[in-house]
């Protein structure tokens, strides 16, 4: 069994500037542009200390998912992190191009609902039969953040999404300026699903809506664990990435994911597609793809970040692993949280209706996760 220590030990010396200097631009390289403190440095070291000339690959460091979004639109990079959500404009945009799975040797690492995932159709949505459209490498929750501190005076302990609504939290809490976390996880306190259809039928949805929206202080995608950590709002709902480093750096804010379900977000490789790579850069695109799917790799992944790879999932948690309980939550709560699929047009146009009820027609938020960042 890998551990913290064993592995820093092991990689130390390969963090110099022999993998520094690959974050120069050159384009004779194989550009991989990805989230920063997606992947363990000491990987990215090792990785690049395998090859038989080093100089071969670039990685580049972003601090969030939107400018990674923006170097799809350029050829200055061949292989870039994506959110799996971004793939329902991704592909029908043609940013990027589909993987091969003749390519991708340990394909049957990952757990079959990851694979179900990113295999679409040429709109983006989800098909059994469609192309595969990214590798997974890693993945997280939406989960809440509370100040234990402020909440014990009012006789709190959150543990569930229906405790959002209860009264002494008004005008106390901060969400994510994002329409499918908020619908969703009311939905989820109505005993549905985040990518329920059909909303009309729920007729209680826009009451419940409008009973938490007198609840939100402040609604942010970027900021929303600013007023927390002041004591502004009592409680915030976000993404595991951010709200786990702030939850360890600070004695008075504790994380709960909630046991009914909640969201998962996965981070993707992409292929690009308006940079062609050569056969030699197949192979490394190959060979990189795999090894963050192998074993070591994927713990390093799950103990060295704030998110944890699929790989692990194909068999119990164990060891160190088992200390991150936020990273990796219980089988009983994965099997009741969801990925956030596509929705149909009509769905889509109910969302947007009651998000923009709440704002009197005013949007606040875009519909993707663009500023997750670590």
């Amino acid at each position: 069994m890998l551990n913290r220590r064993s592995f820093l030990i092991g990689c130390s010396g390969l963090i110099t500037a022999h993998f520094l200097s690959g974050c120069q631009a050159n384009h004779q390289r194989l550009g991989i542009s990805l989230l920063k403190n997606s992947i363990p440095l000491q990987l990215l070291a090792k990785f690049r200390n395998s090859l038989d000339n080093p100089k071969e690959i670039d990685f580049t460091l972003e601090t969030n998912l939107g400018d990674l979004w923006k170097l799809l639109q350029k050829d200055s990079t061949v292989l870039v992190t994506l959110g799996d959500t971004w793939l329902e404009q991704a592909i029908p945009q043609k940013l990027i191009q589909p993987l091969v799975i003749e390519e991708l040797s340990n394909w049957q690492q990952l757990p079959s609902a990851y694979q179900e995932l990113v295999k679409r159709n040429s709109q983006g949505y989800v098909d059994p039969q469609g192309e595969i459209w990214g590798a997974p490498y890693r993945w997280g929750t939406t989960m809440i953040a509370y100040r234990s501190d402020r909440l014990k005076e009012v006789g709190i302990v959150p543990q569930d999404w229906s405790d959002l609504w209860q009264s002494a939290l008004k005008e106390r809490i901060s969400l994510p300026a994002h329409s499918r976390e908020v619908i969703g996880l009311t939905l989820k306190k109505l005993g549905y699903s985040y990518n329920q259809t059909n909303l009309a039928a729920i007729p209680e949805l826009p009451k419940e809506l409008e009973r938490l929206n007198q609840q939100v202080k402040f609604y942010s995608s970027d900021a929303y664990l600013q007023p927390l950590i002041k004591g502004d709002t009592w409680l915030a709902v976000g993404w595991s990435t951010d709200i786990i480093p702030v939850a360890n750096n600070y004695s008075n804010i504790e994380a709960v994911i909630p046991p009914s379900g909640t969201s998962l977000w996965v981070d993707l490789w992409v292929k690009s597609a308006l940079t062609q790579p050569t056969a030699p850069e197949v192979e490394l695109i190959k060979g990189w793809i795999d090894f963050c799917w192998q074993p070591r790799s994927a713990e390093a992944i799950s103990l060295l970040t704030n998110a944890a790879s699929p790989v692990i999932l194909n068999a119990p948690v164990s060891g160190e692993l088992t200390k991150k309980p936020l990273v990796i939550p219980s089988p009983e709560i994965l099997s009741k949280s969801e990925f956030l699929l596509p929705l149909n047009m009509e769905t889509l146009a109910e969302h947007r209706a009651l998000w923009e009820g709440l704002f009197g027609g005013q949007p606040t938020s875009s519909q993707n996760s663009a500023n997750k960042t670590e």
